[in-house]
């Protein structure tokens, strides 16, 4: 049985849609600075992470309907951090 307090809520007025969209706007924008930033390493010479590949796909809109929530965030971070200390690893072994 699901927890009543992990059912998601979707907007039902027209102030909450738009405050929604408001977020997912906010995220996407976010994503691109990240994205679009020196430090990114998006293009590294074993390929993009997934976290990094989803990053992406949110900054740009080309990914999954929404921007993801924390945990996404999160996910994608670890994942884009444990590829990248693996990667340097290996250069260094």
């Amino acid at each position: 049985m699901v927890e009543p307090s992990y059912v998601p809520v979707l907007p039902t007025t027209r102030a909450a849609q738009a405050a929604f969209r408001h977020l997912d706007v906010r995220a996407r924008a976010t994503a691109r600075r990240i994205v679009e930033g020196g430090a990114f390493r998006g293009d590294g010479g074993t390929g993009p992470s997934a976290g990094e590949r989803w990053l992406h796909s949110c900054a740009y809109g080309d990914g999954s309907r929404g921007s993801g929530n924390a945990e996404t965030w999160i996910q994608a971070g670890h994942n884009q951090h444990m590829h990248f200390a693996m990667s340097q690893l290996g250069a260094t072994g």
